[in-house]
């Protein structure tokens, strides 16, 4: 009796003492788990990983004050400069924000091959897709991409110097690539619009734009500059087109040269095709109307639909046309 208390007694203290240690095994991978992990050659300069609550992926962070106060994820060689993300709050792909500057005061996701340039997403609030602002070294300029962006950029948009800076509206793929394109745009910016020609003195493309931009829409050199009418998809794409224009312009519309600049009222669907077609028109047009090289130039009258096309149709015209 007194043998099998004893064996009693020693089964329950070794359980005992299992549990203890298999608590203290669980709280240590608990707290291993709670550890940021820091890939390979990474972290390595003045202060980096300072701060930092997230994992770093391998060569990344590497240089001044890299990593400081971040506590989003970053990945593969990413933010190798000075005061690279610094104060990020959201994730950071790889290969992004490698400039003097870049990422600063980010808090939002950051994709992969983004922000590559002098002072990129300085201060930007919002998400960066994968590529983007990704701006060229300019000797006369600074290098202001992404600067003060505080709206979504999408994939492979806001490549160039000064592009996007001080935007304030959604930038979707592809768009607003050139030398300061939707630069202080207020407008939101549809898939593949706002591109300039690669042409510094004409890549202004959106530049103080203020109405809603469609996909495929106002792509050349200064397309929309000062635009505050709502422009559908697949129309604007020309030199100076709808440039100065406060009307709505329809679907597939005023691609010309200087089309539809100025124009005051709105333009339907598949009109107003053709260099300085509806320049300066101060009268409603309709839909498959005013289709033709200067055609309803200066126009003044209201246009119906399908009307006045042909080279200089209804040019300068004071007339309502049904």
């Amino acid at each position: 009796m007194i043998v099998r208390r004893v064996f009693g007694v020693a089964a329950a203290s070794a359980l005992f003492v299992l549990a203890l240690t298999a608590g203290a095994v669980g709280l240590g991978a608990n707290t291993a788990e709670a550890q940021p992990q820091i890939g390979e050659n990474s972290c390595q300069g003045e202060d980096a990983c300072t701060g930092l609550t997230a994992q770093v992926g391998d060569s990344s962070c590497n240089g001044f004050q890299a990593c400081l106060n971040n506590s989003g994820k970053v990945g593969d060689g990413s933010c190798n400069g000075d005061g690279v993300c610094a104060l990020n709050k959201g994730a950071v792909g790889g290969d992004s924000c490698i400039s003097v500057g870049a990422c600063y005061s980010n808090s939002g996701r950051i994709g992969d091959g983004s922000c590559n340039g002098n002072g990129t997403c300085n201060e930007n609030s919002a998400t960066i897709g994968n590529d983007s602002c990704t701006a060229p070294v300019n000797l006369f300029i600074a290098n202001n991409t992404c600067t003060n962006s505080t709206m979504p950029v999408g994939d492979g948009s806001c490549n160039g110097e000064g592009a996007c800076e001080e935007n304030g509206g959604n930038m979707g793929d592809r768009s607003c690539n050139g030398f300061a394109a939707c630069e202080l745009n207020r407008g939101p910016v549809g898939d593949g619009s706002c591109n300039g020609l690669g042409f510094v003195v004409f890549d202004l493309s959106c530049n103080h734009n203020m109405g809603s931009v469609g996909e495929g829409s106002c792509n050349d050199g200064a397309a929309c500059m000062f635009n505050s009418g709502e422009v559908g998809d697949g129309s604007c794409n020309a030199l100076a087109s709808c440039n100065f224009n406060p009307g709505p312009v329809g679907k597939r519309s005023c691609n010309g040269e200087w089309a539809c600049a100025g124009a005051g009222r709105p333009l339907g669907d598949e009109s107003c095709n053709g260099e300085r077609a509806c320049f300066e028109n101060s009268g409603s047009v309709g839909k498959g109307s005013c289709n033709g090289e200067e055609a309803c130039l200066n126009n003044s009258g209201d246009i119906g639909k399908r009307q006045c096309n042909g080279f200089l149709a209804c040019k300068d015209n004071t007339a309502d046309i049904p």
